[in-house]
């Protein structure tokens, strides 16, 4: 008999055509994998193109995520996304070869003989994926420099709808389904011009034995899971007794020769199902407990009245946080406030305008829940990530609120022409903006998003500080919710009626704005359309009744929530009559030519009108030089040049002033214009951000709120559904396990006896991890003594665990989170004589080789060719477990793998290919098998006939 060491080679399982089955099994075996090894075992789920990773998830807790320290984010993508296949297979061949990992493993005395890992593909034989996924692998390898093994491991079971055709398909035989079969992953076997195929080897599993019985696809899933557990966990492939045993020439191009099978057996402990049956009884009996102590409880009406303060304080928190903001907040948006209002408010009649939106500013700060500060745990990583995430999102907002102010905050004096093309400017320039609006909308959407996210986490956190506190907890977060309900639905008609002030504040505005652009001073005099759009919007009593009340607001608008930056009927003509009224001011701005002329046809008559009251009065004059001189001009009366002069320059500043007075006009009329277009878009970002608000909390929240009341006024009714959840779980874990597919093929051993529904129970083996239990004096687990004191660290894990309690238990999802735990719990017992099956293989008689032989009993081939040919059997187990077994059983050509697990042996079968019984076998099945009855022809075929 041949032996070989200890060893373990990475490896690269890829599950194509998402095989359940293999992959819950493989996890499931790995319970009584070393984790050491985890981190050299990486999975991918693939459906030919593109993949995603898959967990190794097992009772003793997961392995850690491999991807997720090698940069596996660094593009965005998290590892429940779908990637491509190559990209996403060249990151987890990295991850498996890390040193580190090689490192580990040979520190734990596992020897690692080729760090090049071997890859695994997993999937139905009627999958074209499955090609695909081959021919990626080789490319990868084969771009990284990588001497890896690629075996595949095939089911062949035709699924129920096998044969079935559309209408009008043509129907195909089962000998021409099988060649079709074949053609999408046997060339992957087929070695061409010298060179290696992209498949060494395949490993076929069918659903006919070789001893010409049936087994079903659940049954065949198992025997793959377990075959491809213990090719990983053995080491078996490193070996080269296996390397000879499959190994085919690359000169030999029939693919039959790299088509073989394996029969895999366990002698082992089923820890996962050991482990979750008895959890699940420790945690029947935990709710049990709970239930009782739920029926006694009394609350005190003080009790009752300081949880509805606390809910009211919780309400007015969210409350502050969500109201208008102070001036100093927002300074871009403040900025334009008072500017606004600079401009509006020479009019003494104008209110002034309210543009205030929520500051935001807890976001940037660190959540603040209503419990004891020396009960909230320090921020994780993760958290602290969403905490940043939840600033950049604010700053977002604040930057394309910002950005979207700037195209409207141009200088309209310096635009030069008339009025339609300023007009024109001001127009583009607020759709210009629509762009960055958008991106505005986009950012606060994403940030009120992450606004109900915290609002959801604080009042979790609360709930749960209330919910697990103590045995009364239930009682005291019931009437929480309770009055947090209540309030809520306050909070929700208070942000609706802040809403409805701001568009009542709006239609005000807008009828200011309206009222600045028909005033009956320059109307009468514009051209007949304005005068028609004055008269069209505002008929003469409405008008009248206006001009007195300048408060009172305008019928409701037509589209009172705009779409984008689209503008309102009522909006456009506003701004029509705003562009007309800076036309009306633009023409009576008088040319400076006009100006001049006007001075010296005026200056001559006024100056001799005015000369006889004014020569008295400029006698002082003539002791200047200029005038002096102008005065001693022959033929001109005395101080004549002097009052012309005078008259001349008065005339000159007056004109001077007339026309910068109406400059100053023109250019307010100017700026009400464009304060018109910032305040339809501050309107819109208002009432946008009083849509958010109300949905932060009126929406999903309002709702979780509600769910969380009803689940605890029903909480004697949850613990008791989950009692009977854990219930369920025992006795669907007892007869998966003696029932299922792992009794076909395995021999169960506990507490050194055989595990059997007959004579050592699973009820047994819980009566005995019970009695540990109670038995164990240890510091660290002295809690496990008593139901209330796993009950109080039960409350523990709940409330600080990574997911919330209380959310859980409303969506009935408590067992998930209540389960591991007790697994912890329980697995700190299996251990020792528990789980190690040498107590029972050395027990008394030949005990050892009685299991043996009722292990091999049970190596059935699922793979049935008409030439059998030599095959190999390999054992990996403990030197002491196999030396309980007589010599004389074991096969003289048996392979040892040395091993230092004690809670299982693997036996396998290995049956490689060669002869044509691969090809031969399938066809002769295929001519024997009858077309089944739900295959029919196409109706045009029958009607034909």
């Amino acid at each position: 008999m041949a032996t070989i060491p200890e060893r373990f080679r990475p490896a690269v399982v890829i599950f194509v055509d998402e095989m359940d089955g293999v992959y819950d099994h493989f996890c499931d075996l790995c319970a009584g994998l070393n984790p050491v090894l985890w981190p050299g075992v990486g999975m991918l789920r693939s459906n030919g193109m593109f993949a995603r990773v898959a967990p190794l998830r097992t009772t003793l807790g997961e392995a850690p995520p491999l991807l997720a320290q090698r940069g596996m984010a660094d593009d965005g993508a998290t590892l429940a996304q779908e990637l491509q296949l190559a990209h996403l297979f060249a990151r987890m061949l990295r991850a498996v070869q890390n040193e580190q990992v090689y490192q580990r493993i040979s520190e734990a005395g596992i020897s690692v003989p080729e760090a090049s890992a071997q890859i695994f593909i997993v999937g139905p034989s009627t999958s074209p994926a499955l090609r695909v996924v081959a021919q990626t692998v080789s490319d990868a390898l084969r771009l990284n420099a990588t001497q890896s093994t690629v075996i595949y491991l095939i089911q062949d079971v035709p699924p129920p709808s096998q044969g079935e055709t559309l209408p009008g398909a043509a129907a195909l035989t089962p000998a021409e389904r099988a060649e079709q079969a074949e053609r999408d992953w046997l060339q992957s076997l087929t070695a061409t011009s010298g060179e290696l195929p992209l498949v060494n080897f395949c490993f076929f599993f069918e659903e006919m034995s070789d001893r010409s019985t049936f087994y079903d696809e659940a049954s065949v899933q198992y025997v793959m899971a377990e075959a491809l557990f213990g090719l990983i966990a053995t080491g078996i492939p490193s070996s080269d007794i296996f390397h000879d045993t499959i190994q085919a020439s690359p000169l030999v191009r029939d693919p039959d020769t790299r088509v073989g099978s394996l029969a895999p057996v366990m002698i082992r402990f089923p820890r996962a199902a050991v482990t979750d049956y008895c959890a699940g009884r420790l945690a029947e009996r935990v709710m049990d407990d709970w239930q009782e102590r739920l029926h006694e409880q009394r609350m005190d009406q003080s009790v009752a009245e300081e949880q509805d303060q606390n809910a009211r304080n919780a309400v007015w928190r969210v409350a502050n946080q969500l109201a208008d903001a102070p001036e100093s907040v927002r300074p871009h948006t403040e900025t334009y406030r008072k500017r606004l209002l600079d401009r509006i408010g020479r009019f003494k009649r104008h209110r002034p305008l309210k543009l205030i939106q929520p500051s935001l500013q807890f976001m940037y700060e660190w959540p603040n829940p209503l419990k004891p500060a020396d009960s909230v745990s320090p921020p994780s990583e993760e958290f602290q990530d969403a905490l940043d995430q939840d600033a950049r999102s604010i700053d977002e907002l604040y930057a394309a609120e910002e950005k979207s102010f700037e195209a409207l905050q141009f200088k309209p004096v310096k635009i030069a022409g008339n009025s339609v093309g300023f007009s024109l400017a001001a127009r583009e320039a607020y759709f210009r903006s629509a762009g960055s609006f958008h991106t505005w909308q986009s950012a606060a959407d994403r940030a009120y998003a992450r606004v109900g996210r915290r609002f959801l986490y604080e009042l979790e956190t609360e709930v749960d500080g209330l919910l697990l506190s103590d045995l009364d907890g239930f009682n005291v977060a019931r009437n929480f919710t309770e009055a947090l309900d209540t309030h809520w639905r306050w909070l929700s008609e208070h942000f609706m009626e802040l809403r409805a002030q701001h568009e009542s504040e709006y239609a005000a505005e807008v009828q200011h704005f309206r009222l600045l652009g028909t005033s009956p001073r320059w109307v009468a005099e514009a051209d007949p359309p304005l005068q028609q759009a004055r008269s069209d919007a505002f008929p003469t009593a409405a008008f009248d009744a206006h001009a007195t009340d300048q408060t009172r607001p305008l019928l409701p608008p037509d589209d009172p929530e705009p779409s984008g930056l689209d503008l309102t009927r009522q909006e456009r003509e506003v701004v029509h009559l705003l562009a007309g009224r800076i036309g009306w001011m633009e023409r009576h701005i008088p040319t400076r030519g006009t100006m001049m002329g006007f001075a010296l046809v005026a200056c001559i008559p006024l100056s001799l009108l005015l000369y006889p009251y004014l020569q008295t009065t400029f006698s002082w004059m003539d002791q200047f030089l200029p005038l002096g001189l102008i005065s001693h001009i022959p033929g001109v009366p005395s101080n004549l040049w002097e009052t012309i002069s005078l008259i001349f320059t008065a005339l000159i500043g007056l004109c001077i002033a007339f026309l910068k007075y109406r400059e100053w006009r023109r250019d307010m009329a100017q700026k009400d214009l464009l304060d018109f277009y910032q305040l339809c878009m501050a309107y819109r970002m208002t009432i946008r951000e009083d849509q958010l608000r109300v949905a932060a909390v009126a929406g999903p929240l309002a709702t979780e709120i509600s769910q969380w009341h009803k689940q605890l006024q029903q909480m004697q009714t949850g613990v008791r559904v989950l009692r009977d959840q854990f219930r369920h779980l025992t006795d669907v874990t007892e007869r998966d396990l003696f029932n299922g597919p792992s009794a076909l093929r395995d021999v169960f051993i506990a507490n050194g006896q055989v595990l059997s529904p007959q004579g050592y129970t699973l009820e047994d083996l819980n009566e005995e991890v019970d009695r540990l239990r109670l038995a164990n004096v240890a510091d660290e687990c002295f809690w496990h003594h008593s139901y209330e004191d796993i009950h109080e660290r039960l409350r523990y894990h709940l409330a600080w665990g990574s997911k919330s309690a209380i959310e859980a238990l409303s969506r009935g999802q408590a067992d998930a989170l209540i389960l591991p735990f007790m697994r912890d719990v329980i697995n700190y017992y299996l251990t020792g004589r528990l789980v190690e099956i040498g107590y029972a293989m050395s027990g008394m008689g030949n005990n050892g080789t009685q299991l043996w032989r009722k292990a091999l009993d049970k190596a059935t081939l699922l793979f049935n060719p008409p030439n059998r040919l030599p095959s190999t059997l390999f054992f990996a187990g403990r030197d002491e477990d196999a030396g309980a077994i007589a010599r004389e059983v074991i096969p003289r050509n048996a392979v040892q793998v040395h091993s230092s697990h004690a809670e299982w042996l693997f036996i396998a079968q290995v049956n490689p290919g060669g002869g044509g019984m691969f090809r031969d076998a399938h066809r002769q099945r295929v001519r024997r098998a009858p077309t089944p009855a739900y295959v029919r022809q196409p109706p045009q075929e029958r009607s034909g006939q």
